[in-house]
């Protein structure tokens, strides 16, 4: 398991001073976690409900459909479209791949509708993970719905899931209690590129987004075309 090195040790004596930047969603199981710290402006800052039950994800929403059609009203039918378009990808082509994402799909896993096309298949992921020691440290650096994370826990690693996304991060979370693994993972509501400079591990392990099914209509697909950030800036943020 990796130290906690002087400069995490500053940062934590800072980030106890005032409000930290990203939120843990459960207790604390590693001592390496001190060392993560405010960096986003409080503009940035996101809040994540702790409930333990999916039924909180659709509460959350709705509400959050409501706020948006609240503000504007033609960027909430945008989104109602985007929903829609989402949810008829979902019923079709990747519904029918389920189980090759989740192998415990029916014991209660969720995901939104990206998540059906990013989650790596649970076959890769065991690959993936099978390539750390067990008990190494790992960070996720775009967890998504968890299934990286997931597996590098099952492998015997301690892994710290990173996740912009909060709607993603209960999601993720739940998922791993699914798989019993929630006790080695760290899940954290934060911006990767923010945090890159603050994280020590044995290993990082990147599957950035990478545009969704319309990467088809390119004629060629290319690592500057991943999304928000390319493919040069997420190798070259990593944590050395």
């Amino acid at each position: 398991m990796a130290k906690i090195t002087a400069a995490a040790a500053v940062l934590e004596s800072r980030s106890l001073r005032g409000a930290r930047a990203v939120r843990l969603l459960h207790k604390i199981h590693h001592r390496f976690l001190r060392l993560l710290g405010a960096t986003a402006p409080k503009a940035g800052r996101r809040k994540v409900a702790r409930s333990r039950e999916p039924k909180s994800l659709r509460a959350a929403d709705e509400k959050q459909e409501q706020d948006v059609e609240a503000q504007d009203p033609n960027a909430a039918a945008a989104v109602s479209a985007t929903d829609s378009a989402s949810e008829a990808a979902v019923a079709g082509k990747y519904w029918a791949h389920r189980y090759s994402l989740f192998n415990l799909y029916d014991c209660g896993v969720c995901m939104d509708a990206e998540g059906w096309y990013s989650a790596t298949p649970e076959s890769i992921a065991a690959l993936q993970a099978a390539r750390a020691a067990p008990g190494d440290l790992v960070v996720d650096a775009f967890a998504g719905c968890g299934g990286n994370s997931i597996q590098f826990a099952a492998r015997g690693c301690y892994v710290v899931a990173v996740e912009i996304d909060p709607r993603k991060v209960e999601l993720a979370v739940h998922n791993a209690r699914v798989y019993g693994v929630e006790d080695r993972i760290e899940f954290i509501v934060g911006d990767f590129f923010r945090l890159a400079p603050f994280l020590k591990a044995d290993l990082v392990f990147l599957s950035p987004p990478w545009g969704g099914p319309s990467y088809i209509e390119a004629p060629v697909y290319t690592l500057d075309m991943l999304k928000p950030k390319d493919g040069y800036v997420v190798r070259f943020v990593c944590p050395s």
